[in-house]
């Protein structure tokens, strides 16, 4: 699993800098928020379940820390545009992972 996390971390990380504009198009819909959406879940969730970081509270700090870093560092590259929807959309997919984490350490605990 950290195997897994790490190579997904360096996988979004470097498609947040990389020119896009050739499989990305100006009248895209909103299907690359449910990928922004998507990936941060993924992450945080792998992150949680690898244990690459002793404290779950600091490694979300840092996945929401480096996802509105990336966003905002879009702002600089030329063929990239920065979005406060894709921030939202990290946002929102770290924020349901940490509640779906808590739902399932409740009913772990709770039986």
């Amino acid at each position: 699993m950290k195997l897994f996390f790490i190579i997904f971390f360096i996988s979004i990380s470097i498609g947040s800098v990389i020119d896009l504009s050739s499989i990305h198009s100006d009248n895209q819909t909103h299907a690359d928020k449910w990928i922004h959406f998507l990936s941060y879940f993924i992450l945080l969730i792998t992150g949680h379940i690898s244990k690459i970081f002793s404290d779950n509270k600091k490694f979300t700090m840092m996945l929401i820390i480096y996802s509105i870093f990336l966003e905002t560092f879009q702002f600089f590259l030329p063929y990239r545009k920065f979005s406060i929807l894709d921030i939202l959309a990290n946002l929102a997919g770290i924020m349901l992972g940490q509640l779906v984490l808590k739902k399932l350490n409740f009913f772990r605990n709770y039986h």
